[in-house]
């Protein structure tokens, strides 16, 4: 063991792997201590206590965990030294002090080594033959491209022999795709930081630029071929998925480009051991890491740090998207409700203001946000228009079959016909387009073709082979078989849709509804409006327009103030109509 300044600039490689759940200490290794280093971690004892001699090197066993045990192993050269960061050895882990300073270092750590091996375990399920299966796959790729051939992933995967069916030949892939490195929270930034990459797995290394491009691939594909309508997404949180959005992250060069809540946001499924990393695990990658407040203490209470964190977020002006995280929990805790669980293990992604629809919205028009959070407190004080309270409320949990999907959507078109009022706020406007847009939170945009009730009507009959039975299902929502008749489109003009590729949208159309309809609820409002909220939501609570935010809340009065419980979608309060409303008076509120 040798003690080094990061500013001499010494070089060595870093470590990364999988420390083991629970970490259960099976392994010894040797640690050498020079009499000129006084390095003695804690928690070592000294092998050679009887000969000690204060010129003779000290020797010391170390117990370890399996994993590490087994990539020191395979790392070990036969015949030259190898110097080595390893976060188990290097960081004393029984000194909390110590590990917050070398945590709020580890930008530098992984920055400034020479290449970061990554052990990802001994070869299993197949994995011997990774190697061959990705040159494989980068040859074809690297041959189609020459060839001026198309991107069509079906054809390329049927040209090897490994289309979505060949359960064998992906049974490699997707075990290597699977492995618990791939979903870490601290691998992202060991791979956003490193220099250079060098896989070990078994007997096999593979430089990270080989193995990137046709891994990609395959994520993709893996991803993909399980789910043909694409809705895959709502779950967000195979393994798959990690590992495409790890190896897209990288090949992107996002180190440095998002601030802190973005990130929080994008890598909210890549768990963590200790609550605060899923904070400190990405400080090294943020753009704004080098806010003085942004610092690393292990002393501290998870709860305490995500609240610190918090308030330091709603002073860089970020108080809209956070509440929007917060309120996205699915696991409270005991922190204020406008402070997020970051370490919530079903943390899904805000709903309505993901990165990819920013701005979609502007429910509180271009008003700019007031908030604050009060002096010796941890409450929130934020300006808002308290619009409408909930009225009446029902569940649709969509189903995880996707051959199931019609009967989702159609389940959810009766509750939302069952909620909407006689007198509502929509007079002169067609109430089936209300219902449909209602479903996807009317987040599809230009990519609507005439109307969103066509798109809904043409998936649910796209396979007209299966008219008759959707008929049957449709019979029981409007009571009017020649209605039904007249309400699915013609065989011929579905089979037009398809040459145009349109079904391809209504296809999207079906994703996004069940996308929408996970960990909500549809609800009606005392004044008739209909609404996608939080399914924590309860009869009372009060529909609320806070300025500088894209979407509403719900709130719930609590302890003279309110507790903030999630995002919504009101249909007709999503661009600026409240500030229109004459009655009604931009309030402050505090979130308790």
């Amino acid at each position: 063991m040798h003690p080094a300044s990061l500013d001499d600039h010494p070089s060595y490689e870093a470590l990364s792997y999988v420390w083991g759940d629970p970490p259960a200490l099976v392994g010894c290794i040797n640690i050498v201590d020079s009499p000129t280093a006084g390095v003695h971690p804690e928690g070592l004892f000294r092998a050679n206590e009887d000969h000690a001699h204060p010129q003779e090197k000290s020797y010391f066993l170390l117990r370890v965990t399996a994993s590490l045990h087994c990539a020191l192993i395979r790392l070990r050269h036969p015949e030259q030294s190898r110097r080595l960061w390893v976060d188990a050895i290097c960081i004393n882990q029984k000194d909390l002090r110590e590990q917050s300073t070398q945590v709020g270092m580890m930008t530098r750590i992984f920055g400034q080594a020479v290449r970061v091996v990554a052990h990802l375990g001994p070869e299993q399920d197949g994995s011997e033959i990774l190697p061959s299966v990705l040159k494989k796959i980068r040859d074809h790729d690297a041959y189609r491209r020459e060839q001026g051939k198309g991107g069509n992933l079906d054809h390329f995967w049927d040209e090897l022999e490994m289309s979505h069916t060949n359960l064998e030949a992906w049974k490699p892939v997707r075990s290597f795709l699977d492995r618990p490195w791939f979903r870490r929270g601290w691998i992202i930034q060991e791979v956003l930081l490193a220099k250079d990459i060098e896989l070990y797995c078994g007997n096999w290394e593979l430089e990270w630029g080989l193995f990137e491009g046709p891994a990609r691939l395959a994520a993709e594909y893996a991803q993909l071929s399980g789910d043909n309508y694409g809705w895959q997404f709502r779950a967000a949180k195979g393994s798959h998925k990690l590992a495409l959005e790890l190896i897209n992250s990288r090949r992107s060069q996002r180190a440095n480009r998002h601030n802190l809540l973005e990130l929080l946001d994008d890598f909210r499924f890549f768990p963590v051991t200790k609550r605060q990393d899923k904070i400190y695990s990405l400080l090294g990658i943020c753009a704004d890491r080098d806010d003085p407040a942004f610092t690393v203490d292990y002393l501290e209470p998870a709860v305490d740090t995500f609240i610190r964190y918090s308030k330091r977020l709603v002073e860089k002006g970020y108080g809209a998207k956070l509440l929007s995280c917060a309120a996205n929990s699915r696991q409270r805790f005991d922190g204020p409700s406008w402070v997020a669980n970051w370490d919530d293990k079903e943390f899904p992604q805000t709903r309505l203001t993901s990165p990819a629809e920013s701005s979609y919205y502007s429910a509180s028009g271009d008003s700019p946000p007031v908030m604050n959070v009060l002096p010796d407190s941890s409450n929130l004080q934020i300006s808002g228009i308290m619009v409408d309270k909930l009225e009446q409320l029902s569940n649709v949990s969509p189903s995880d079959n996707h051959r199931k999907c019609r009967n989702d959507i159609c389940a959810a078109w009766k509750e939302l016909k069952s909620l909407l009022k006689a007198e509502n706020p929509y007079q002169g406007q067609c109430l089936d387009e209300v219902i449909w847009r209602t479903m996807i939170c009317d987040k599809m945009g230009e990519l609507l073709y005439e109307h969103a009730s066509e798109l809904a009507r043409s998936f649910l009959t796209w396979d007209h082979k299966k008219m008759s039975k959707e008929t049957e299902s449709w019979n029981e929502v409007y009571g009017d078989p020649e209605r039904v008749k007249s309400y699915f489109p013609a065989s011929e003009k579905i089979k037009r849709m398809h040459e145009e590729g349109f079904m391809q949208t209504a296809v999207q159309y079906a994703g996004t509804a069940l996308n929408m309809m996970h960990w909500k609820s549809f609800a009606t409002s005392i004044d008739g409006y209909l609404a996608s909220v939080p399914v924590s939501s309860l009869p009372g609570d009060v529909v609320c327009v806070v300025m500088g935010a894209e979407v509403p809340f719900v709130l719930r009065p609590r302890n003279g103030g309110y507790q903030l419980i999630g995002e919504c979608y009101v249909h007709g309060l999503m661009c600026g109509e409240a500030l229109k409303m004459s009655g009604l008076e931009v309030e402050t509120l505090t979130l308790v």
